[in-house]
Order: structure tokens, then sequence, then C-alpha cells
């Protein structure tokens, strides 16, 4: 997270809000902050909108059929590149599940997926 996350969330809350009005934020990483309507999860991107339009082209249709990724889309809200995907009740990963965690890297490969954090 980066000293201006606090900054970052409230001007990208109130851009949203006048386009997707009650949005919720669930949090806020390093490249995006990412919200919810209830239905669909919203990743908006901090910065670089071009480079994360071409990943988010790159990843759509990519995770079809897949158990451990969600089939997500890429959408243009108010000039931001977002990527979205449905939104479900989680809890954070605590540890365990080790069958889980060799499937979704079975489906990164498969998929040609590479993650760096």
């Amino acid at each position: 997270m980066r000293e201006d996350s606090d900054d970052i969330i409230r001007r990208m809350s109130i851009r949203l809000e006048s386009v997707k009005p009650g949005l919720r934020c669930l949090g806020i990483g390093f490249e995006s902050v990412v919200y919810t309507d209830g239905d669909k999860v919203y990743k908006v991107f901090r910065e670089n909108p071009l480079f994360y339009r071409y990943l988010g082209e790159q990843l759509e249709g990519r995770f079809v059929g897949c158990h451990r990724f969600f089939d997500v889309k890429l959408e243009e809200i108010d000039g931001l590149a977002v990527i979205t995907y449905p939104y479900t009740e989680s809890k954070a990963y605590t540890g365990g599940r080790e069958d889980e965690m060799a499937e979704f890297l079975v489906e990164s490969a498969l998929c040609g997926v590479v993650f760096r954090d």
C-alpha cells in the first residue's frame, strides 16, 4: 500500500459514485482500488490506463471454465480501465486448503498466467 492510499480511495470513490452510485470499497492495493455493488467486483486501476486496458484485453475470456478463477470482463467506466467479475462473499485466506492451492497453480499454468506477488 502507498502513502497516498486514503486520498486515492477518496478521489476514486467520488469519481465512481457519480457514474455507479452505491459502490462499496472492498480494499486497496498497490495497483488498484476494488469496489463492489453486491453483484460484481470492480478492480479500478490507479494509473497506467493503457497498460491495464491491454492487460484486461489479454485476460478477458481466458478463465472460462476454471474453478479457481472468475471469468473476468474488461469494462470502461468514466474513461478508466476496469476489470469486473462476479462478487461472492468470501473470507481472507489464512492457510491450509492445499488441494485448492495446487488446482489454482495448475489452472494458472494452463491459462498462461504468471504472478509476481
